[in-house]
């Protein structure tokens, strides 16, 4: 499959780092070959390699799409906590937010899961990867933490263990078949209730875990 002759370069390129996203998504960056992705975007080997190097340089490139996916999160998180309403009002936007962006890029979110927690330490990943991936968690945590601890008056060293595992909650659902959030929500929640459910339990969670918990009294 040689590359179209006119073909929309940035519309290939697009179409290989989606690809790439899914692929290494589903397999893991040791697991998917350059090969295979350029089958999956319809182009071949040697297209991928005219657009973006190696396999390294390629995964690298696709963590950055990621991260740029996802900063359109951070953009309206930092709107739904400057909206104008309570703390409680301002946290359940942003849960609320924060889970249907998942939901909307279940493959990017997929892909950014493994890389975190399964792939990080695996010797295919090269050093930019690997630090991309610890720059990412960190400034995420540094934000959020300070923005957060701002907010609902908490130290912001306090904040970033319940921000980890409240993205890492909003990751898991959103990389949940819907079979799954079927089981979840229980038999007797009907098919187009489950997504209200697991959205409200979220929202639970982040309010439970965020706001300043109460003063124990003697």
């Amino acid at each position: 499959m040689a590359r179209p002759r006119n073909a929309d370069a940035a519309q290939t390129r697009l179409r290989i780092l989606e690809c790439a996203v899914r692929c290494i998504g589903d397999q893991g960056i040791a697991g998917v070959s350059v090969r295979a992705i350029g089958k999956a975007a319809g182009v071949s080997l040697a297209t991928v390699h005219h657009y973006f190097g190696s396999k390294a340089e390629l995964h690298e490139q696709v963590l950055e799409f990621s991260f740029q996916r996802f900063g359109g999160l951070q953009s309206e998180l930092v709107a739904a906590l400057a909206e104008p309403g309570s703390v409680e009002s301002k946290i359940e936007r942003a849960a609320r937010i924060g889970f249907r962006f998942g939901l909307a890029h279940s493959e990017t979110s997929r892909m950014l899961l493994r890389a975190q927690v399964f792939d990080r330490d695996d010797p295919a990943l090269s050093e930019v990867a690997h630090a991309r991936l610890r720059e990412s968690q960190r400034g995420f945590l540094d934000l959020a933490s300070m923005g957060i601890g701002a907010l609902v008056g908490r130290p912001p060293r306090e904040l970033r263990v319940p921000l980890q595992g409240l993205m890492t909650l909003l990751t898991r659902m959103a990389v949940t078949s819907t079979e799954e959030l079927r089981i979840l929500a229980g038999a007797d929640v009907p098919p187009e209730k489950v997504q209200f459910e697991m959205e409200r339990y979220v929202v639970q969670v982040a309010l439970a875990t965020l706001l300043e918990p109460p003063k124990r009294t003697s």
